[in-house]
């Protein structure tokens, strides 16, 4: 975070997922670093449809250590939120060990690069079933263990593609406009409890989730497709320089923050103008 802006999560608990790396790890350690107990997951394990190499156990223990270095307590599981159980299970963990919960981050998620006529069923439902349901499994469980604690934050992963879609991504477009109708629905629902839901969308980021556009079945145009589609990735340079993910993490833990109290149901995009240009 920049030296001028801090924030206080003394007492805290924090679940993030899909931790191990990027995005996830860059919010867990911001937590950290601002005094929180943080609770990490990923699935530490490939799924067979993904193109790209997903994150491993051994990424997933070093965030943790890093996250206890910040001198704070920090509960590290391998979770695959396409379970429902294991999400509970995973919820009722981090209470038994940290006492509470009171800040979800649902980061956990994957790309597939596919024609839509040619996309295998199983990259479709792998998507769906780790962006959007996921989002849901963990929330719902989230939402139980915040009422008891008299309130808390939903943070979810957005993405510009909740705002416009890309070439050959139906499947990410279809979770990530779902995932915005579902933090809609969700502060609705849960405001009474006094439980705050909001979508964080980010645009281009530098994490390992860019790989998915290197499989071999991919064109090599694509990238000239994407911005074609898109507009320029960011108003303030021509480059196509993607984000830090400690980028997002600013409009993440503003959200979890005392400053945003009243903010529910609301998208924040942190895409450099992307999903306007």
């Amino acid at each position: 975070m920049p030296d001028n802006v801090t924030y206080d999560f003394s007492g805290k608990v924090v679940l993030v997922t899909g931790a191990a790396r990027g995005q996830g790890r860059a919010h867990a350690l911001a937590f950290a670093r601002s005094g929180a107990d943080v609770a990490i997951c990923d699935i530490a394990e490939q799924v067979h449809s993904i193109d790209y190499p997903l994150a491993s156990a051994e990424e997933l223990e070093t965030t943790a250590d890093e996250i206890r270095g910040h001198g704070v307590r920090c509960l590290a599981v391998a979770a695959d939120v396409r379970d429902d159980a294991a999400v509970g299970a995973l919820t009722d963990d981090v209470v038994s060990e940290l006492g509470r919960l009171d800040v979800l981050v649902n980061n956990a998620g994957v790309n597939a690069i596919h024609s839509v006529e040619e996309m295998p069923l199983e990259v479709w439902n792998d998507v769906l079933a780790i962006n959007l349901s996921g989002v849901y499994h963990c929330s719902r469980h989230a939402a139980r263990a915040m009422k008891t604690a008299g309130g808390g934050r939903i943070i979810s992963t957005g993405s510009v593609n909740t705002a416009l879609s890309m070439p050959m991504n139906a499947a990410y477009t279809a979770a990530k406009h779902g995932v915005l109708g579902l933090t809609r629905a969700m502060a609705i629902d849960l405001a009474p409890h006094a439980i705050n839901v909001n979508l964080v969308s980010p645009g281009l980021v530098n994490t390992a989730l860019l790989a998915c556009a290197e499989a071999p079945h991919v064109p090599e145009d694509f990238f000239d497709r994407l911005l074609r589609v898109g507009g320029q990735v960011s108003l303030f340079t021509d480059d196509v320089v993607p984000l830090e993910p400690a980028v997002v993490s600013h409009a993440v833990l503003w959200l979890a923050s005392d400053a945003a109290a009243f903010v529910t149901g609301a998208e924040i995009r942190v895409d450099a103008g992307f999903s306007v240009s």
